[in-house]
């Protein structure tokens, strides 16, 4: 699925680090050098060179991949669907360093070249699965109406949407999209026809100025032909945040060909655009209620992070103007909506502690 890459990474390990690997245990076996021996400048110098390789593989692209009938493994791994994408600040590991070492063992020791391209360092990289949970829905007066199914990565502090495939029991297989409040969506397009299904989102994800430069890893997320959702190791950006406005955007597109056991070709499509912009960190939030001859009945100030689920406009307001109000490095600037009686509610922004921000959402209960 993805383009080849003939891109490789030498690593020259000197004899100050292999005296730490000959005198660091006794040599009960290859194993124990690998886990035991090498020091830990040496490992995260070889997670960074595979970490270097499995991204060049990622950014080179994307191909329309056909399954082979006459490869088995081939096959399996082309029927999987790029359907999302995680974004964390912090970095996942998902290399097995303990096998690429056991691997190349004798070249470690030997004090030699170790030779990294990025074809053999995709047999390395580890899959993290998602798990199905089901989560209760809510009418307008907070009631558990029904419920659906959702995938988590457990454990994992990120932001992520997707457009998955969900074998929901007795309701069926259908596919549905998710996103997290971390990210504003601008497109959600699931397309299913008869050449195929084709998934186009994109999303926007706001973060606030840093004093320090922060890092973004985008990891691409894939389902299984049984319905299974993993994530892989992806590529990392740093830029400066100090400046409302500023921007970066990357973007997977791919298909994938598949035949099925009748003999019936379709094809899996998507188009996954993730966008990170930086606006400045939301402090308050003022709510203003005014009636048709604009006098202002009420005026409400909130911290940006406690918005109230929902607002019941007086009788006689007619119209409702909402100003969050962000500090930037220098200034206060201020994003000001007004919502009339065909709107039922407005989104406002609170930022979290690793400076992403997540979208906030209060209905209006207006008098009927």
């Amino acid at each position: 699925m993805m383009r080849k890459s003939k891109d490789s990474v030498g690593v020259m390990l000197k004899e100050s680090r292999l005296g730490a690997v000959k005198n660091g245990c006794r040599r009960r076996s290859d194993s124990v050098y690998v886990r035991n021996g090498i020091d830990g400048a040496v490992r995260r110098l070889l997670t960074l060179a595979l970490m270097m390789l499995l991204s060049v593989s990622i950014l080179t692209g994307c191909q329309l991949a056909k399954a082979d009938a006459g490869d088995d493994t081939a096959a399996e791994a082309q029927r999987d669907t790029l359907v999302g994408i995680m974004v964390t600040t912090e970095w996942l590991d998902l290399y097995n360093m303990d096998a690429w070492m056991e691997d190349n063992l004798d070249q470690i020791v030997a004090g030699g070249n170790v030779t990294l391209d990025a074809e053999d360092a995709q047999k390395y990289q580890q899959r993290l699965y998602a798990t199905l949970v089901e989560r209760p829905l809510y009418d307008e007066n907070g009631q558990v109406t029904s419920s659906s199914k959702e995938f988590v990565f457990e454990g994992v502090e990120g932001v992520m949407f997707y457009a998955a495939t969900v074998n929901d029991g007795d309701r069926g297989t259908y596919t549905t999209s998710s996103s997290d409040r971390g990210i504003s969506m601008t497109k959600n397009h699931i397309t299913v026809n008869d050449e195929g299904t084709f998934v186009d989102l994109e999303g926007t994800i706001y973060v606030v100025p840093q004093t320090e430069i922060p890092t973004y890893t985008k990891y691409p997320i894939y389902q299984e032909p049984d319905g299974d959702m993993y994530l892989v190791q992806g590529s990392s950006i740093s830029f400066d945040t100090g400046s409302e406005g500023m921007s970066m955007s990357t973007t997977y597109d791919e298909e994938v060909s598949v035949t099925d056991e009748n003999g019936e070709k379709s094809v899996m499509g998507s188009s996954i655009k993730v966008t990170i912009e930086v606006i400045n960190r939301p402090e308050r939030v003022v709510v203003s209620q005014l009636d048709d001859q604009s006098q202002l009945i009420s005026r409400v100030e909130y911290p940006a992070d406690q918005m109230p689920k929902q607002i019941v406009p007086e009788a006689e307001t007619a119209y409702i103007i909402v100003e969050m109000f962000k500090q930037g490095m220098e200034q206060e600037t201020i994003d000001r909506q007004l919502y009339d009686k065909e709107e039922n509610g407005f989104y406002t922004m609170a930022a979290r502690e690793d400076g992403i921000c997540e979208q906030i959402y209060t209905a209006i209960k207006w008098e009927k």
